[in-house]
């Protein structure tokens, strides 16, 4: 061979199969090895010269175009044979293509450089933030040994740290080895890191070049966080002021997030609401949204308010907080991450007061009633309480005071707290207005200690009349009221003067120990005032209070006396003065000098206003009062004296019975300008029993009517030794001329004026000076039953009963007029009127013939035109009348008919020693004005007449129809001469 240098030249290609990473630029090699076998024939053959060998290699193939043999690439290598000592050709040479650049003999072996993968670019790692992720590191060696890794550059400890190497493990993939790291991103931190390692084999030789790591650390949106302590204790009704909850988030920097608060048994209320947008705040919901800081802000001093008697014995109870980051930055769920936290609240039990309602009452004036609070524990009744829904406890409540608001001078007592039981006593005296009381009541504690409500108010509307009740033998004086009545009846009646109403009442009980009122102690009566015994009862003999006073008092008012005591007794006068007055059940007998029973409106008749309504006893027909007036003197000492007074006035009694001084009493019963009924009943039919009038100067029984003509009904009333004092002369108490004063003329035992419908049963007028009854303008007469009026007058022309204008009808029956000066029975008519005049089983007895004073038996006397009277006279004597037994005359156009014994005969004549006939007595005449009989123009009409005996004039013929039989007359006439 010539001794030219001659170089050879040889490409290789290699193929590398990577490992788990793929090396990055920046970073050193890695090394891989391989294994081959040296060719020392080569090496050692016999040179011509200096023989060089120089070896060149280029990736020609770079699949990533990063300028470095990654596995997958091509190396070309190319190797040049120089002979640089002679000219001659080296020979005997041989070349192996199986050396490349990373061959090295070393100990007389070839070892390869290992290489280190990078794990960069489309192979570099990548976690999310607060995720460790482990990596795998590859390397590779062309001769095959085992490698070993380390973390030549680790990542930046701000951002991460890596954790221990793991064992490489070079036989799961052949030619490749691999360790593996774990790399820890710090508490979120997000961004780019990176680290460095390199490869050795196991003859020590490391990467040509670092195997480089990049780390992609995602950002990820950080749950945001809530601090709040373990529990709240708080008490019930008790507002809690929270400081100590706060919020937090690591990625929320300066965005918004939103924080809901939730109660079930209360509300929250945010009180510091700067850069907050706040819905629902105060309720039981509130939700808030701004900045970490603004929230904070917000949640530090929120108060929480439990619902009102909330407390854990009703339920529990819990605050829940949740916090919305709204999303932030980094990945995480649509909507954001929410956090919940929920805090317990222990609400304590506080024992609630319990409340006490308004009431509203009503009460009976002057009479104690027992209310009744309502304690029931359902609340359903007077009380409620919070507490009562709290677990199973069983509320119940005790009444604790009841006092006066607005109620001056009542009483009230508790008589059953348990019950809720009290009496009240309304003010003696108070109607027709409402006072006001208050309340309290107590728990039994719930838990204790007990609790009071606040006062509630009770309204009492007091109503009815105002009824003074009187008790005469109560041993101390009280104020009036039902339960604590008066002991005299001077208390009572000044009580009832000084409050000053009208509709109001006495009532007095009959006692055992004393029902005499003090002597002296009357009653004044105003307008619509009541004076009434216990005895007392109405017309349906009621023994019920209530119904006869007319009330109906609530139900617990305390008991009403029954009406069925016996009369007391009033040794005092008692005045009706005003409309409506009444008086029932009471003996009245004043002492000496002093009216019994008065009632005056005004000085004089008709001087003042007319009472009305006024009433003594029950009806006309029942009383339950009497009135005695005994042993007394002095002109005004009259048992009973009412004046322009109305109503119906009734009495069992009336007794008058005045000492025989010359210092009379002028009357003993004066009833002027009156209106109603009067009414003296007396017992049964006994004589007496309506009382005794006696020894009265003027009118013994006096009534005046005003416009309204009153009634008179006298049953059983003695009028005895009345009219004592000569009024006028004879003369002027003749014809009609009575005035109605009866003080200065014509005094009678009963003189009325102005009456209608006047009763006299069984009444007896004796011994009067002038007339025993004088009637002026009386409609209507009833005289029966033994009514008689005998020894009236002391002079010529006072008679027995004389009527002026006397209209209606009257019948004359089982009456006696007898004894009397004048005539028995007159009755004149001098005006128009009409009297239907009936007369049967009477007696009209005079003094006799003899006696120039007397005069008619029964004289009747139209004297007027108009003025009509039609007479009818059966069974009926007329004895010893010194004129004519039976007179009647017609003047002045007056027309009257006589019917004379068409029933029953009557008797005329004279009886001298009870029995035997005077042959010179006078029967009957009858005549007009011009002294002529049966003048029939003058319209006097005689039915039947007949001759009688002693008379002193015949019948004109022609005018009379007669018969001669004797016993004829008397069966046709009915008219019987005195045999």
């Amino acid at each position: 061979m010539p001794s030219s240098t001659k170089a050879d030249a040889s490409t290789r290609s290699a193929a590398e199969t990577p490992g788990a990473a793929t090396p990055k630029e920046g970073r050193a090699a890695e090394t891989s090895s391989e294994a081959f076998s040296p060719q020392p024939a080569a090496l050692l053959a016999p040179a011509a010269g200096d023989v060089t060998a120089t070896m060149s290699a280029a990736v020609t193939v770079d699949a990533d175009s990063d300028g470095k043999a990654d596995p997958g690439d091509t190396i070309t290598y190319t190797t040049t044979l120089d002979n640089t000592t002679g000219t001659s050709d080296a020979t005997g040479l041989t070349f192996s293509d199986t050396i490349d650049s990373h061959t090295t003999l070393v100990n007389g072996t070839l070892n390869s450089t290992p290489v280190a993968f990078d794990r960069t670019g489309a192979k570099s790692v990548t976690t999310d933030e607060d995720t460790p992720v482990n990596i795998t590191l590859s390397g590779q060696d062309p001769d095959a040994d085992a490698l070993t890794f380390s973390i030549v550059t680790p990542p930046n400890a701000a951002k991460g740290a890596l954790g221990t190497l793991g064992a490489p493990d070079c036989a799961t993939t052949p030619g490749i080895c691999t360790a593996t790291v774990t790399y820890t991103p710090n508490a979120n931190v997000n961004g780019t890191d990176g680290f460095t390692f390199s490869v050795k084999d196991s003859k020590n030789a490391n990467s040509n070049q670092l195997g480089t790591v990049s780390i992609t650390v995602n950002a990820v949106n950080d749950a945001p966080t809530i601090t709040a302590p373990a529990n709240y204790s708080i008490n019930e009704d008790t507002p809690k002021t929270i400081s100590d909850i706060s919020v937090a988030d690591v990625d929320a920097g300066s965005g918004s997030e939103q924080v809901t608060l939730t109660v079930q048994h209360g509300a929250i209320k945010i009180n510091t609401t700067g850069g907050l947008t706040i819905s629902g705040n105060n309720s039981a919901s509130v939700t808030m949204t701004g900045t970490i800081t603004n929230l904070n802000a917000g949640l530090n001093g929120m108060t929480y308010t439990p619902a009102q008697d909330f407390n854990n014995t009703r339920g529990s109870e819990s605050l829940g907080i949740t916090i919305n980051d709204q999303g932030n930055t980094g990945t995480g769920p649509v909507g954001g991450i929410s956090v919940n936290k929920s805090v317990p609240i222990n609400i304590a039990a506080v024992n609630d007061a319990p409340v006490a309602k308004p009431k509203s009452l009503t009460a009976e004036s002057n009479m104690k009633i027992r209310y009744q609070i309502n304690l029931a524990a359902d609340g359903s009744g007077d009380v409620t309480d919070a507490d009562k829904g709290d677990g199973s406890f069983t509320d119940s409540f005790t009444l604790a005071s009841v006092t006066p608001l607005s109620c001056a001078g009542c009483s009230i007592s508790i008589f059953d707290a348990s019950a809720g039981t009290f009496d009240f006593d309304p003010p003696a005296g108070f109607t027709g207005g409402n006072v006001t009381l208050q309340y309290t009541v107590t728990d039994n504690g719930n838990p204790l200690p007990t609790q009071t409500s606040a006062a509630a108010t009770i309204t009492v509307a007091v109503s009815g009349p105002i009824i003074w009740f009187v008790n005469l033998g109560a041993g101390s004086n009280g104020d009036g009221r039902l339960s604590n009545p008066f002991n005299s009846l001077a208390s009572a009646n000044t009580a009832m003067s000084n409050n000053g109403s009208t509709n109001q009442r006495i009532f007095v009980y009959s006692t055992t120990a004393n029902t005499t009122a003090a002597s002296g102690a009357g009653v004044t009566l105003q307008a619509g005032q009541w004076l009434i015994g216990q005895g007392a009862t109405d017309t349906n003999n009621t023994t019920s209070f209530d119904t006869f006073m007319g009330i109906t008092p609530p139900s617990n008012t305390i008991a009403r006396p029954s009406l069925t005591g016996t009369r007391p007794t009033i040794q005092g006068r008692v005045q009706m003065n005003g409309s409506n007055t009444r008086v029932q059940s009471f003996d009245i007998k004043p002492p000496a000098g002093t009216q019994g029973l008065t009632g005056t409106n005004g000085s004089a008749p008709g001087a003042g206003t007319a009472m009305t309504g006024m009433q003594v006893g029950v009806s006309a027909a029942k009383s339950d009062v009497t009135v005695t007036t005994t042993g007394q003197s002095g002109t005004n000492a009259m048992a009973v004296s009412l004046t322009n007074a109305g109503g119906t006035f009734s009495f069992i009694s009336i007794s008058a019975n005045q000492d025989l001084s010359s210092n009379k009493p002028a009357k003993g019963v004066s009833l002027s300008s009156v209106t109603g009924s009067f009414n003296v009943l007396g017992t049964g039919t006994t004589a007496g029993s309506g009382g005794t009038i006696q020894n009265v100067s003027g009118n013994g029984f006096e009534i005046i009517g005003a416009s309204s003509a009153p009634s008179l009904t006298l049953k059983n009333l003695n009028l005895t030794n009345t009219a004592q004092t000569n009024g006028n002369s004879p003369g002027n108490c003749l014809n009609g001329t009575l005035v109605a004063s009866g003080t200065a003329s014509c005094t009678a035992g009963l003189f009325m004026s102005g009456v209608t419908s006047v009763t006299l049963d069984n009444v007896n007028i004796n011994g009067t000076k002038q007339y025993g009854i004088n009637g002026i303008g009386v409609s209507g007469l009833t005289m029966q039953n033994g009514t008689q009026v005998q020894s009236a007058g002391d002079e010529q022309g006072e008679g027995g009963v004389f009527f002026q204008n006397l209209t209606g009808t009257a019948t004359i029956s089982n009456f006696t007029a007898k004894n009397n000066i004048g005539a028995q029975f007159e009755v004149d008519n001098l005006a128009s009127g009409s009297l239907t005049f009936n007369v049967t089983g009477s007696s009209f007895n005079g003094l006799g013939k003899a006696n120039v004073n007397s005069n008619q038996g029964l004289y009747l006397h139209p004297d007027a035109s108009g003025a009509n009277i039609t007479a009818t006279v059966n069974s009926t004597t007329f004895f010893n009348n010194h004129s004519y037994g039976l007179q009647g005359n017609a003047d002045n156009s007056g027309h009257l008919t006589m019917n004379v014994g068409l029933t029953a005969a009557c008797k005329f004549g004279d009886i001298s020693g009870g029995a035997v006939a005077n042959a010179n007595s006078n029967g009957m005449f009858l005549a007009t004005s011009s002294g002529q009989l049966f003048q029939r123009r003058r319209h006097y009409q005689l039915l039947y007449s007949a001759e009688l005996i002693g008379q002193r004039q015949q019948p004109s013929p022609g005018h009379v129809r007669q018969q001669h039989h004797r016993h004829g007359w008397r069966r046709q006439f009915g008219i019987e001469p005195q045999q």
